[in-house]
Order: C-alpha cells, then sequence, then structure tokens
C-alpha cells in the first residue's frame, strides 16, 4: 500500500507495504481462477489450477481483458487516514483442445505506477498446462507457474520470484462427476536490495485436490469444490513465510449464453498470519461458440490478527476490482 512511513518503522512499514502489493497483484494473477476437477464455464479461463482438468475443457479459444482494482487500508488507529493504491492491469490467453492432446497458456500484469512518493509496484504472472487423455475417463497434465512480484521506491525494495512445476490427474465418472487433483513444488526467490541479508531463496511443497459437477446442454453447470495447500516455507523471513490452505467453492450457470458465476475463498495461514476472504462474481454473454463478454466483479479482505496489526498498524486490507473479459471461443 502507499503509505508515509516513520523513520522507525521503516521495516515493518516495508514488509506491510509489500505484503499489500502482493495480495492486491494476486487479484489479476489468478485469471483461471483455479479449476481443480473440472474447467469453469466462464469463457476467459485458459489454464486449469489443475494442468489435467485443461483436457476437459472445449471448446478452443483466445482472448483478453482488463482490470481496475482499489485497495484500501483500515488503520488500527481512527486519527490515521485510510491509505489507498490502485491498480490497473490486463492479460489475455489460449486454450487449444485436441481429442487426445490440450494446451494452454495465459498472461497477465498488474501495476500501480502512478502513485505518489515515488513508488511502483507490479505483479506478473504465467501459466502453461499441457493435458494428456489416457482414456475416456482419464487425464494426465503437466504444468509450469511464474509469479513475480514487484515493490519500488527509489529503487527495488523487494522482489518475490516463484516457480511452481506441478503435475496432476482428472477423472471423468460417467457424464458429468469429476474428480482431480495436482502437486507440485513451490521455488521461491526473496530479494530485498534494502537489506540484502534478508534474501533467500527455498521452496515449499504445493498440493491441489478438489470434486465437481460439469454438465452440458442448453443449460451448462458447474458447481465445485477444491483446496489448494502450500507448506511452510524451510526459511522464515519478513513474515512472507509460513502454511497457508485455500478452500474455494465455485458455481456457475450458464441459461443459453447468460452466464452467472459465484465463487468464494477463504484462506487460513499460520497464526502470526493474515486471514484472507474473497468473493468473484462473473456475469456476460457468453454462447457456446463465438465471441463472448463477461464481466467480473471481486471483493477481497485481507485480516490481520490481533499482534501483528498493533505491530503494523493496520487492521485489515480490503481490495475491489472489475474486469471486462472479451474471448472467442472456436467451434468443437
Amino acid at each position: 500500500m502507499s503509505m508515509r512511513r516513520e523513520p522507525c518503522g521503516g521495516i515493518l512499514a516495508g514488509a506491510l507495504l509489500f505484503a499489500a502489493t502482493l495480495f492486491a497483484a494476486t487479484l489479476f494473477a489468478g485469471i483461471a481462477w483455479g479449476q481443480v476437477a473440472a474447467p469453469s464455464l466462464t469463457p476467459f479461463s485458459f489454464v486449469t489450477e489443475n494442468p489435467a482438468a485443461v483436457q476437459w475443457g472445449s471448446p478452443s479459444r483466445v482472448g483478453a481483458g482488463v482490470s481496475q482494482a482499489q485497495a484500501l487500508s483500515d488503520p488500527t488507529n481512527p486519527a490515521q487516514p485510510r491509505a489507498r493504491d490502485n491498480f490497473t492491469g490486463g492479460g489475455g490467453g489460449l486454450r487449444w483442445v485436441g481429442q487426445v492432446v490440450s494446451a494452454a497458456a495465459e498472461y497477465s500484469h498488474a501495476d500501480n505506477a502512478g502513485t505518489p512518493h515515488n513508488e511502483g509496484e507490479f505483479s506478473d504472472d504465467s501459466r502453461v498446462a499441457l493435458g494428456l487423455r489416457l482414456a475416456s475417463f482419464l487425464t494426465l497434465g503437466a504444468g509450469q507457474v511464474s509469479q513475480t512480484v514487484r515493490t519500488f521506491q527509489l529503487g527495488v525494495l523487494g522482489e518475490d520470484a516463484h516457480e511452481i512445476p506441478q503435475y496432476g490427474l482428472s477423472l471423468r465418472l460417467g457424464e458429468w462427476l469429476f474428480l482431480g487433483g495436482a502437486a507440485g513444488q513451490d521455488f521461491v526467490k526473496h530479494t530485498d536490495l534494502l537489506t540484502p541479508a534478508n534474501g533467500f531463496k527455498t521452496s515449499r511443497d504445493v498440493a491441489t485436490y478438489g470434486a465437481g459437477i460439469r454438465t452440458g446442454g442448453a443449460v451448462a453447470t458447474h458447481i465445485e469444490y477444491y483446496t489448494v495447500e502450500h507448506g511452510k516455507f524451510a526459511k522464515k523471513n519478513l513474515g512472507v513465510t509460513g502454511r497457508q490452505t485455500a478452500d474455494t467453492g465455485v458455481a456457475e450457470f450458464n441459461f443459453g449464453g447468460f452466464l452467472l458465476g459465484y465463487a468464494t475463498t477463504h484462506t487460513t495461514q499460520d497464526a502470526a498470519q493474515p486471514t484472507i476472504d474473497n468473493d468473484r462474481l462473473d456475469i456476460g454473454y457468453a454462447p457456446f461458440s463465438g465471441w463472448t463478454v463477461v464481466a467480473r466483479g471481486e471483493l477481497a479482505k485481507l485480516k490481520f490478527p490481533q499482534a501483528t496489526a498493533a505491530a503494523t498498524g493496520t487492521n485489515s486490507i480490503t481490495t475491489t476490482s472489475y474486469s471486462l473479459l472479451v474471448t472467442y471461443l472456436f467451434k468443437s
């Protein structure tokens, strides 16, 4: 967040700045809004959270979108002003679905380069997935997620870079029931040019699993519940480590081209780390082939535990974002 910094609290303020940047940037990073068991009905979804699920995601498609977000901090001291940070972003991707092999790729970027105090906050997210169909009910997949978040203030304050290779499988039981899971490793590099000794490299396990229903026809339905778990970092530093579990519920419906979708995620972390609640609503025109236009709104809140709030001077950070997504779906 873009905040004034007192000399005696520079380290805490810098850590809070980076945490706020990472939190706001993730709203742009997950364009796919992960699908683990079955692909989303939202046409802008390209790369699935479980790479094996991409094989079920026909028809092929290409598209792009733009987003705008505002992150607002709630200070522990009522006399202090609420800090605001505005982000703009965009991205795009493509998915090709074949009878046996499928592939997908997407990229997104967000920044607030126009903020005052010579500050800049930037995030880049790229994802690829490859799916292989072994039988009518079984697919395997491999994918890679690359994420980078940078914070500048008269130079680079910090950078978090994540490289996450992962492998998954997906089962289609009958016409509508899907089960899926994936496992990978999050290779992390943290750089702090203000205090180089704080930099480190480490890794942690990532596991994803879920179950869902996806039906076709004039009224298509996608209902899914899935969990993404991140293990502890091998080295703790600057509050960017700790176990993390995110549980997501998705309900999406397409009534002959009218799309309505809702998803909610609750993320818990270690005791000293904040909880995160995220709600997303999609609405738009999404026929099963041709041009689609979907609007998305998201509300996310990062809530600090009491001790952390007292140390940072911030109770919570709330981010509101709006996106417009345009996609072209090819006939199957």
